[in-house]
């Protein structure tokens, strides 16, 4: 996980809409996986990364919140918000979308921080590459993860 906080807020109304309550839920996992065939990964690595490089590579910015075992039974979910902070960008705009991944995937070791983390580091047992959501267990069905439109 990274030391930044990485939570989503939900605002759950009871059924019969009488009373609201916030609830606060941390990531549980965090990934960047690399475009490249090599498995370059960055687990538990300082910083996430998302959008394309100088080089025109994608970065892909995978986080997990375990939203079930945080809402009651019964509630109704009226509103999410989802709060990232950038601390480093290019000099050009690049367009960011949330999707929801169909295909669960994990978090290893690998840490790229020593390497300046942009890049990635050789992927763990268990880490999310480009290729596989679980790092010499099993692929994506397509290269880059298994994700909505």
């Amino acid at each position: 996980m990274k030391n930044t906080i990485i939570a989503i807020a939900l605002f759950l109304g009871a059924v019969n809409g009488s009373a609201q309550t916030t609830i606060l839920i941390p990531a549980s996992a965090d990934n960047t996986i690399y475009q490249s065939p090599s498995g370059s990964s960055n687990a538990i690595g300082e910083n996430l990364f998302s959008g394309t490089n100088g080089g025109g590579s994608t970065r892909r910015c995978l986080i997990k919140f375990d939203i079930a075992a945080a809402i009651p039974a019964g509630a109704l979910i009226t509103q999410a918000t989802l709060t990232l902070n950038c601390n480093t960008s290019r000099s050009i705009a690049d367009d960011i979308s949330l999707h929801k991944l169909l295909s669960n995937w994990g978090e290893g070791t690998s840490n790229a921080g020593a390497a300046g983390d942009g890049s990635g580091i050789a992927a763990t047992t268990n880490d999310a590459t480009w290729l596989a959501n679980f790092f010499n267990i099993s692929l994506w069905t397509l290269p880059g993860g298994d994700f909505t439109a």
